[in-house]
This record gives C-alpha cells, sequence and structure tokens, in this order.
C-alpha cells in the first residue's frame, strides 16, 4: 500500500475549506502541500497521492488538496482528484515495488530517454547509483554525454566503492528493520518500549557539546525519563546518548 507522513511541518498540513457540493456548502479537510523552485508535474501527483492516504485516514472523501510554490509567486493550485491520474500513479507505484519487493530488490533499468532525465528531480541520485552500484556507463544510463559526465565526473573508484558497500548496508538494515516499521504508525510509544522497540518518554535536558570518545568526537546530549520541571535527574534516570544514537560518557537505562 502507500505510506506517508502527512502531518511533516512545513510540507504538508490541514486546511478546512469551503466547498459547493451537491448545492450546498460543506467543509472538508484537505491536504496542503508547500513547494519551492521550479513547478514540477510530480508535486501535483504527490498532492493526489495524499488525497488517497487522507480518505484512507479519515474514512471520508478526500477529492481536492491544495498546492503553493512559495517561490514563483502564484497563487494556490487546487489539486483535484482524477481518476485516470490516479491510475496511472498507482500502476508506476506496483511497477516500482515489483522491482524493490522481488528477490533482487533492485531499482527498475534506466529509462534510455535523453529529454526524461535532463528534466527528472532524482538525476544526480540516480546517475551516482548507476554508476556505482550498477557499475554503469555513459551508454548504458541513455543520458546525454553533458548530463551523464557533469553528475558522475567527480566519482572515483574508491567513491564507487565506499558508495556501493554503504547503500548495501542500508539496504540489509532497512529489510531488517520492515517487520517492526508498521509499529511507528499504529502503536503508541509506551506499547512500543514494552516489545523492547524503543524507549518512549524521552526529554532532552541538556547538550554537552563536542566530547572525545573511541569512535572520536561526537555531539552529547542528555534525556531523562520524566520532565525536568517534576523530578530531579538521578544516576540511574540519566543516560547519555550522542548524535548517532549509541552511549557515551556515564551511561545508564533511563527508566
Amino acid at each position: 500500500g502507500l505510506q506517508g507522513q502527512q502531518q511533516q511541518q512545513q510540507q504538508q498540513q490541514y486546511a478546512a475549506v469551503d466547498y459547493q457540493h451537491h448545492g450546498r456548502q460543506a467543509a472538508q479537510i484537505v491536504p496542503f502541500e508547500f513547494k519551492s523552485g521550479r513547478n514540477y508535474f510530480l508535486h501535483r501527483a504527490q498532492v493526489s497521492l495524499y488525497l488517497m492516504l487522507m480518505e484512507d485516514r479519515y474514512q471520508q472523501p478526500c477529492d481536492m488538496g491544495l498546492l503553493w510554490n512559495i517561490n514563483d509567486g502564484t497563487s494556490m493550485q487546487p489539486v483535484k482528484r482524477v481518476h485516470a491520474e490516479m491510475a496511472t500513479l498507482m500502476m508506476q507505484r506496483n511497477r516500482l515495488a515489483a522491482h524493490l519487493a522481488g528477490p533482487l530488490r533492485v531499482p527498475p533499468p534506466m529509462l534510455h530517454s535523453e529529454h526524461q532525465c535532463s528534466r527528472c528531480f532524482a538525476q544526480d541520485a540516480c546517475a551516482i547509483y548507476h554508476k556505482s552500484v550498477d557499475g554503469g556507463t555513459l551508454e548504458s544510463s541513455g543520458m546525454s554525454s553533458d548530463q551523464w559526465h557533469g553528475l558522475t565526473a567527480h566519482l572515483s573508484r574508491t567513491h564507487a566503492a565506499f558508495f556501493k558497500h554503504w547503500a548495501g548496508l542500508v539496504d540489509m538494515e532497512e529489510a531488517g528493520n520492515r517487520d517492526t516499521r508498521p509499529q511507528l504508525w499504529a502503536m503508541r510509544g509506551e506499547e512500543r518500549e514494552r516489545l523492547g522497540t524503543c524507549v518512549a518518554g524521552l526529554y532532552l535536558v541538556g547538550y554537552d557539546g563536542l566530547v572525545d570518545t573511541p569512535e572520536g568526537k561526537q555531539h552529547c546530549y542528555s534525556f531523562t525519563k520524566r520532565p525536568p520541571s517534576t523530578a530531579l535527574l538521578s544516576e540511574r534516570g540519566q543516560g547519555r546518548l550522542n548524535a548517532e544514537g549509541t552511549g557515551c560518557g556515564r551511561t545508564g537505562c533511563a527508566d
């Protein structure tokens, strides 16, 4: 299915709007998307997908979204539900999912279209991935010579090997978290904590700056399980975490 985080700040918010519905005024909650930079048709496609997500979330029809590009000086654009566009988006989604969920878990092949690749918002990541992980070349990419070399000429063999290694590790970590990921959407923090998959109810109480650790200098923060205004920190109630999520300095398990 589709997943999305519709409550992201400054990315999309909810707005109540009035619209004429069968001769009467009615209120509807719609996705409200902010964008900057150039207008892309994919921005409208993103809002269209949010319509389906919000309809599933609130169990009520959601036929229109709002799109506002804050840099182009135009007014807010309504994005209406169009069945043919929705069907095309879901077909593309299913095509991509079939590749990523298959036994090899690899992206689909390159498009081999200079025109589409030159206008693609993901051309940087796509070219770097193709060269580093697929061992791709100008001929296999289908891009123009100027575009391909402009995006990948800085990559040495060492860079490509490094990227391929760590991209593979991230993919394995992502696969390992697949079973617990639905908990983020369906369970409260306290419930996940009882299962041992998170530490819930932490409050930030201090920042200790950069500290020396066996892994090098790292940012170190202090957390407590209870609000600082209602409880004093104790040796047992305080734990220190660095920016990478591992313990440093005096560590402990927060209650």
